[in-house]
């Protein structure tokens, strides 16, 4: 099914034929059943001189006989002292005419309260009567027997299931200076339609306070001229474990690629550490200057050598540096490497096609290899 006129046209129709009517326009209407979302409110508009919301149930109710319902409702922002004639729509998107069971009246009603139909339109029918087209339908209510003090209006909400900007890092440098007792906040960020923050509190808030590291989600204002409504946000709050293989340290991991996956997400910043923890006896850590040492395990010339099994390196400059394991031979070709990009950088880095198979060395590349595996020898 398509639409005879644009959905822009459409709206503005029905603001100017239904002066005393309110029209909520719901985007990505499936998208609210498949993530179980309860309901959706209207932001608050004027009407009959009242204060009122619209609020859309897309999983209402589902009858003994297994039809799937969408409710709708009507809800007082403010003492109602009138009896107001009022009619709850679903608006067709074919042709100039809604779905309604008829005109009700909202008593008066000193409390905040809601009038509606848990039943309100089947979704068989807002499918096939051209309510749902393009996975936006339009709900809406009309007051009777008032006088049109202006053009109706409406509005109109939107769920993105993946914003193209919905991940967001907060890179806490130099942690040690942040005040443990004071409220840390992100710079403002724009996902969606909303601007929001990360806040963390390093000794826990509330129950948790000296007990825990709080992260909170902070949603703010919103972009632009967006519509103010009721936001729904599925979200994940993490932080990110800088050490590797969880107790295990730098060993050899089970899958090779462990650590070039690991690193290959991430730049990290200049004045960042990295922190290795291993058993000395089996392991060491040698930095290296380049692509080649690091895919054949063969180090030529070491930038440093670290062996005391809790080494503490500090990148203080931008470019790629390596680290390999070869006190033990073979750990190297385990994947017991680790390349890591530190920023910001002038030009990008190429990735290194790293073999699954180790280089074949030369018959002198190997005699030299074999050569340092000797150790000094004592004087007598």
């Amino acid at each position: 099914m398509s639409r005879p006129i644009s959905l822009e046209e459409m709206v503005r129709l029905f603001k100017v034929r239904h002066a005393t009517a309110h029209m909520f326009k719901i985007d990505h209407f499936s998208l609210l059943r498949k993530h179980g979302i309860e309901k959706v409110e209207s932001s608050v508009f004027d009407l009959a001189g009242h204060k009122w919301k619209l609020s859309v149930h897309p999983n209402g109710h589902t009858n003994a006989k297994g039809t799937h319902y969408v409710s709708l409702y009507l809800m007082n922002q403010a003492p109602v002292y009138d009896t107001l004639t009022y009619e709850l729509l679903a608006v067709s998107q074919l042709e100039p005419k809604w779905h309604t069971h008829g005109r009700d009246e909202y008593e008066t009603n000193e409390e905040l309260g809601s009038e509606g139909f848990r039943e309100f339109i089947s979704l068989v029918d807002l499918k096939k009567n051209g309510f749902l087209i393009g996975d936006c339908c339009m709900f809406g209510v009309k007051f009777h027997g008032i006088e049109p003090a202006k053009p109706g209006t409406a509005e109109s909400f939107s769920l993105i299931e993946k914003p193209l900007n919905h991940r967001v890092t907060w890179m806490m440098t130099m942690f040690s200076s942040f005040n443990p007792g004071n409220v840390h906040q992100s710079n403002e960020f724009v996902v969606g339609t909303r601007k929001w923050r990360i806040k963390v509190h390093p000794r826990g808030s509330m129950g948790e306070k000296d007990k825990s590291f709080s992260v909170y989600l902070s949603a703010l204002g919103f972009v632009n001229n967006a519509p103010k409504t009721k936001t729904y946000a599925r979200f994940k709050l993490r932080v990110l474990d800088q050490s590797w293989c969880g107790s295990k340290g730098w060993s050899v991991p089970q899958e090779s690629y462990f650590y070039y996956r690991w690193s290959e997400k991430t730049q990290f910043p200049i004045g960042d550490s990295l922190l290795f923890e291993y058993d000395n006896e089996v392991n060491d850590v040698l930095e290296i200057s380049g692509d080649l040492e690091f895919i054949s395990c063969y180090p030529i010339s070491p930038v440093a050598v670290h062996m005391t099994g809790h080494d503490l390196v500090t990148l203080t400059e931008p470019g790629v540096h390596y680290f390999i394991s070869s006190k033990t031979p073979g750990h190297c070709y385990a994947g017991l490497k680790l390349r890591v990009v530190v920023g910001p950088l002038t030009k990008a880095v190429p990735v290194p096609n790293v073999p699954t198979k180790k280089i074949e060395l030369s018959l002198m590349d190997r005699f030299n290899r074999w050569l340092r595996t000797f150790g000094p020898q004592p004087h007598h």
